[in-house]
């Protein structure tokens, strides 16, 4: 069970001064009033309020606030006060704990005795709605009573109070909005207009100015200001006094200023995406952003500022997501899942639906089971019982959004900044950065400003080059040419079973480009078809692949799907469908590991210069196999050689080992995984150059280059759409394609049914270690 620990009870807030230093008041002509229209304001919050420079000249006669209260908040708030140790006079506008609007006054009198207006509470009167409201409070000093309005309407009147300041008692200290000098009973809400008068409203004056509004000239007025946090956040914060006469500025005291005013893009739309180049190099523990979201979001979730979460789908193995995002209350939201494990944390009772740039930052602290959450650099709230274990997120992080389909979550306002930590970042470590870049600090593992991009690129302001351009799924195909090209068919299981005329597709794409490219050959990744039994299915793939009868040498490969699991590992309708009289019959066919079986065999192409002798080496190789592709590979040291094998490199680009999920060995006792056809063959031989597998669905090319016994650089790849075939056939292919006198190789992944590559991140370049005749 999930336990909740709040440090402050809160509305997320932030103040703004007008325009410029110095700036005048301006006189406003907006119509009558609405108490149930928004407003320009100011938010409060703990830490956060508002002082006069002078003190006003007297407790005034009556006192008026534009307010939108919190409801429930339960705690002692100061709207306005100055009570500071109760040798001054003061007075306040409060909420109690049990949300009732409060008056209180203390002064000293002639004879120098302190007195003070004792539970002056309004009782049967809600104020702590959310709404917007005019509160006024009338000191009727003849009278002895005390009078409040709500909305121009009079609602509660306490007489009888002897003890009632006399006119012209003098207010001691500067008054402050948001606390009082205590400062530890903080308004939690929203602040649009404070008033004050020298004289005693009538109920008709009252309701005048409850629907329309002050200019500063009329007759007894004193004091007024208008909070807005429109224009912005400046270091000099300041609110001009409406009044003609003897003006008190109101300036801001605790809220985070920026040196100048803070810019950034806008992801307001599913279209806006953006994305980093590679996966974060480390665990994320501390996610940072400034973010600016309307206040008038309703019913939409805030969207996501970083994550990389997807729609599962046929990818639930054990990838891990994460997603650092605003819930449609405006909540910060830290959310991780693996392997159908979900960590979902949400911040309650903070809002950044605030029309301003804010900080926000939210640092997952493992080691204690604790996030903690941070705005402009102050701790605010605490979730415990976080005890998920976080690890590398599967997929590079998205920028406003994440890999769902149609980016549904997009982001609904703008993000100028975002930094990823590895380490978990204190208060101070967090505050101290707020204005500046961090130089060269341990665990930062992007800093991303969304100001002006260069190229079209926002770059990677930490040690890692993981610069954020823009991103799409599906982008045009410009396919690279060269002197030749080799294509990969990834598991085409649901070609097979579900989508026939996609499988058809495809290979009468390869025929009809075979020239436009120069295709040397296709391979099999393996998992031909989903269900090694299903004739039907059989049938689809031979039909499919006769189609390059004759055309270009393709060559293909059971996967765990073709076969049946067991020791003897019979694949019956593979060698039927695809039989070892055609293939052995070839002319670049180079021999099998058992005679009249198509499981393990190689075969031999030349393309202009280049030699390949091209392995074919089915699911759950033995360790007797591996000796034999050995035997081979030194007889032919002329050859650039390619294994393809079904089961080896898995999602995150790590070779499968025995504690790999749905790794060789795990279905079949006796098979060599990854690490051992890598320890055992393909490190052992200077001329092995590449290593391609399917087996484990994942929509990117996972990719990683290790270095051989001999000094060779040897590149190995996943490609399986397995998982993106599954609701729609795409025919995805991946083509190599190579350059005459040149080690650069040049890797597309493709779609033939929607005739647009996949991902720029998928679109890349290879240094093969070529070997030369």
């Amino acid at each position: 069970m999930l336990v909740y620990k709040r440090l402050s009870r809160f509305t997320v807030w932030m103040m703004v001064m007008v325009m410029g230093i110095g700036m005048m008041a301006t006189t406003f002509s907006m119509g009558a009033p609405d108490a149930a229209a928004e407003r320009q304001s100011v938010t409060f919050q703990p830490t956060r309020y508002a002082v006069m420079n002078k003190a006003i000249e007297k407790i005034p006669t009556t006192v008026e606030a534009w307010v939108k209260l919190k409801p429930a908040v339960n705690t002692r708030q100061i709207i306005i006060g100055n009570y500071k140790d109760g040798t001054q006079n003061s007075w306040s506008l409060e909420l109690t704990s049990d949300n009732r609007l409060r008056y209180w006054e203390e002064y000293v009198d002639a004879q120098g005795v302190k007195r003070n207006m004792p539970n002056l509470y309004v009782t049967g009167v809600d104020v702590a709605t959310n709404e917007w409201m005019l509160l006024s409070v009338v000191r009727d000093v003849t009278n002895k009573a005390i009078l409040f309005y709500k909305n121009g309407v009079k609602v509660f009147e306490r007489t009888g109070y002897t003890t009632i300041a006399p006119e012209q008692t003098p207010s001691t200290l500067p008054m402050l909005v948001g606390t009082d000098y205590r400062k530890s009973m903080w308004l939690n809400g929203q602040i649009a207009e404070i008033r004050t008068w020298d004289d005693l409203r009538t109920p008709a004056e009252i309701a005048q100015y409850a629907a329309a509004d002050i200019t500063g000239s009329e007759s007894g007025l004193s004091h007024a200001w208008r909070l807005s946090d429109a224009a912005g956040i400046y270091p000099t914060t300041t609110f001009m006094d409406m009044a003609r006469t003897n003006p008190v500025n109101l300036t801001a005291e605790g809220f985070l200023t920026y040196p100048y005013p803070p810019s950034g893009a806008s992801f307001a739309n599913s279209s806006v995406q953006y994305a980093a180049k590679n996966r974060l190099s480390s665990t994320p523990r501390t996610f940072e952003a400034r973010v600016k979201l309307p206040k008038d979001l309703q019913g939409n979730r805030g969207g996501v500022i970083a994550g990389n979460f997807m729609d599962m789908g046929y990818y639930n193995y054990d990838m891990a997501f994460v997603n650092f995002e605003v819930t449609a209350n405006g909540e910060p939201r830290l959310y991780w899942k693996k392997s159908g494990v979900v960590q979902d944390m949400v911040f309650t009772g903070v809002d950044l639906r605030q029309d301003r740039w804010m900080h926000v930052a939210l640092a997952f602290d493992d080691a204690a089971n604790e996030i903690r959450c941070y705005l402009d650099g102050e701790l605010m709230s605490v979730r415990m019982n976080a005890d998920f274990q976080p690890e590398i997120p599967a997929q590079a992080l998205k920028i406003g959004g994440d890999y769902r389909a149609n980016n549904t979550q997009y982001f609904k306002g703008g993000i100028a900044d975002v930094r990823v930590w590895s380490t978990v970042r204190s208060k101070d470590e967090i505050a101290a950065h707020l204005q500046t870049e961090p130089v060269n600090p341990a665990g930062l593992l992007g800093s991303w400003k969304f100001d002006a991009p260069v190229n079209g690129i926002y770059a990677d302001k930490s040690s890692h080059s993981n610069d954020i351009t823009a991103f799409a799924d599906w982008i045009e195909p410009n396919i690279a040419k060269g002197d030749h090209s080799l294509v990969f068919l990834p598991d085409t299981q649901f070609l097979a079973s579900t989508y026939p005329n996609a499988f058809y597709n495809l290979t009468n794409w390869i025929k009809a480009n075979k020239q436009e490219y120069n295709i040397q050959a296709v391979m099999s990744l393996g998992d031909i078809v989903d269900t090694h039994t299903s004739t039907t299915q059989w049938q689809v793939a031979q039909n499919a692949m006769n189609t390059l009868d004759g055309v270009v040498p393709y060559m293909m490969m059971p996967g765990n799907h073709d076969m049946r699991m067991s020791l003897t590992r019979e694949t019956i309708n593979y060698n039927k469908y695809f039989p070892y009289d055609k293939f052995s019959q070839l002319s670049y066919f180079g021999g099998a590991y058992k005679m009249g079986y198509m499981d393990n065999v190689y075969y031999y192409v030349t393309a202009g210069s280049k030699k390949y002798m091209i392995f074919s080496i089915a699911f759950a190789p033995t360790a007797d196999i591996l000796r034999w592709m050995n035997e081979k590979i030194a007889a032919n040291p002329d050859k650039n050689v390619i294994i393809t094998t079904h089961s080896y490199l898995y999602w995150n680009g790590e070779q499968s080992n025995a504690n790999t999920p749905a790794t060789s060995s795990k279905y079949i006792s006796d098979a060599k995984n990854a690490d051992e056809i890598w320890n055992d063959v393909a490190s052992r031989h200077k001329n092995v150059v590449l290593v391609v597998s399917g087996h484990i669905g994942y929509p990117d090319i996972a990719k990683r280059v290790d270095t051989g016994v001999h000094g060779n650089r040897v590149h190995q790849m996943l490609a399986d759409a397995q998982g993106m075939d599954l609701n729609g056939g795409l025919g995805m292919l991946m083509m190599l394609t190579f350059h005459k006198d040149s080690n650069k190789v040049d890797v597309n992944w493709y779609s033939t049914e929607k005739n647009k590559l996949f991902r720029e991140r998928n679109q890349f370049s290879l240094d093969l270690n070529v070997v030369q005749p």
